[in-house]
């Protein structure tokens, strides 16, 4: 049995689209238990109005959310009785719950994960680590996307072995390439700190190195890995994913402007048109987890919809099967750089 806890008041469309998604994932997985957080009397209606089963879910009384908008520090201080909070402590407490998943303030989320539940023994900070699509239809595991705004080298170096024990047991992939996002493929492009990265990353022995990835081809299937600091990665994925709706919305566009468009996109949309648009909702669909926490925490799109609450709460339960965290913190301990 796999038992994720949720947030039931993060995000936008929060808590109706959170009930429905969580419903919708215990459907899908038969062995899957959710515990939600948030105002008890509103989440126990909504679940009612549902076709679900009682024994697969658990309701925490939460009557206050945290803020958007807000100081999280502040927030967790004053509002020891929000849905997210109360989310942090009992999967902190709870043996039984393996993972967490939130469309809260991003920040709120990073607090809890560090301060609530805690860093792995070894690992300077957590991070961010969504993934993204590549052109050759792989994924590319982007760390960190916004956690960590200043780095030092040794962080990045972190990040590289987190995210590449992802890769290694999610994306089956036996010896991932790390890459370091930077504006040019020459190691002495960059500004001070990104050669720092550069000169700390190449002589790590325990990570397959490929140097440096600029921006347009990060997701150009050169890297299964792309580490930086959470202020590049963090542009990096908001400008991917302009991209990607960019692309989507001008392609509907120039489809609806001609007869003789709609009539081909009937034939595409049985063929290339619609297993790319399939590829690209399997990213967009998914969360970030926050990589180097004792437990699994799984950051969705603030305005996720009920089918990303399903994915994400999917994904939470895939990681926890898999042990991802203590696998983690296994190669921490037995050498954290095998220098």
């Amino acid at each position: 049995m796999v038992k994720i806890i949720v947030d039931g008041f993060g995000g936008d469309n929060s808590p109706q689209d959170v009930v429905s998604g969580a419903v919708e994932a215990t459907k899908r997985k038969s062995d899957l238990r959710i515990v939600l957080t948030g105002k008890k009397e509103v989440l126990v209606k909504l679940l009612e109005e549902k076709d679900y089963n009682p024994d697969k879910f658990e309701i925490i009384d939460a009557p206050e959310v945290i803020e958007v908008d807000a100081v999280p520090t502040v927030e967790f201080k004053t509002k020891p009785d929000s849905s997210m909070v109360k989310a942090f402590e009992f999967l902190r407490k709870e043996d039984d719950i393996q993972g967490l998943v939130s469309a809260g303030s991003s920040g709120a989320v990073l607090v809890g994960g560090l301060f609530k539940l805690g860093r792995i023994h070894g690992i300077s900070r957590p991070a961010f680590c969504p993934l993204l699509p590549t052109f050759g239809g792989n994924t590319v595991l982007l760390c960190d996307s916004g956690a960590n705004i200043d780095c030092k080298p040794s962080n990045l170096g972190d990040f590289a072995i987190m995210a590449r024990e992802y890769a290694k047991i999610i994306l089956n992939l036996e010896n991932p390439r790390v890459g370091l996002l930077n504006i040019g493929v020459e190691a002495e492009k960059g500004n001070i700190a990104s050669k720092e990265y550069y000169e700390y990353l190449s002589q790590m022995r325990n990570i397959n190195f490929v140097g440096n990835i600029e921006g347009h081809d990060m997701m150009a299937d050169k890297c299964d890995v792309l580490v930086t600091d959470g202020f590049g990665g963090n542009i990096a994925l908001k400008s991917a994913e302009g991209g990607i709706k960019l692309m989507a919305k001008v392609l509907k566009t120039k489809i609806k402007d001609s007869f003789w468009g709609k009539i081909g996109a009937v034939t595409l949309m049985r063929g290339s048109l619609k297993k790319l648009k399939n590829h690209l909702e399997n990213y967009t669909e998914k969360g970030a987890i926050l990589l180097g926490c004792k437990k699994l925490v799984i950051k969705a799109h603030g305005n996720s919809s009920s089918s990303v609450f399903c994915n994400t709460i999917l994904q939470a339960a895939e990681m926890a099967e898999a042990r991802l965290c203590d696998k983690i913190e296994q190669v921490f301990k037995e050498n954290k750089t095998e220098e």
